[in-house]
């Protein structure tokens, strides 16, 4: 039974936090604020695409949205809550529907100014490598000129280094004129 211990304790100790878990996250889950309503979302959502700079482009979503939203409103003034409630999702998914083509137009937009830089970037570097390759070609040929030109030994100067020759001597005018 000694065994048997060490399991009861393990058992108790798990027992006690998991209660002292309880009494201090409990409460505060309890006055938590349940998430707002999805007609107040799809509101809040349309409010925040109507300030976009590009919000024509969704301009037919945010239209049915705000249809959908009135809609919801008159189904809840005739007491039909079910409806009123899908009615409200409706609007929502309509409004994340335009937020997420805002979404993608912008990132195509940045999509293709990246494909630009990158074939700028291509451009860049075909070049380079074609004057590399120009430059490569150039030295080979002096490289070839020169071992042609060292291996014919007429061709170069003799390796002596020559004497400067004396700068001769101005002849004197003669002074005799003649007739």
């Amino acid at each position: 039974m000694a065994w048997l211990l060490p399991i009861v304790k393990a058992k108790l100790t798990v027992a006690r936090l998991s209660l002292a878990l309880c009494v201090v996250v409990g409460p505060r889950l309890a006055h938590a604020e349940p998430p707002p309503a999805p007609g107040q979302q799809a509101e809040a959502l349309l409010a925040t695409l109507s300030k976009e700079p590009q919000a024509k482009l969704a301009a037919d979503y945010t239209r049915r949205a705000r249809k959908a939203l009135e809609r919801a409103t008159a189904a809840s003034v005739q007491q039909q809550a079910a409806r009123a409630t899908l009615l409200e999702s409706l609007a929502l998914r309509l409004a994340t529907s335009a937020r997420d083509l805002l979404r993608a137009i912008a990132l195509e937009a940045q999509a293709n100014q990246l494909e630009a830089e990158l074939a700028a970037a291509q451009k860049k570097t075909i070049r380079a490598r074609a004057l590399i390759e120009e430059t490569l070609a150039r030295k080979n040929r002096a490289q070839a000129h020169l071992t042609e030109v060292e291996s014919e030994p007429s061709a170069l100067p003799s390796s002596k280094p020559s004497k400067p020759s004396k700068p001769s001597k101005p002849s004197k005018p003669s002074s005799k004129v003649s007739p």
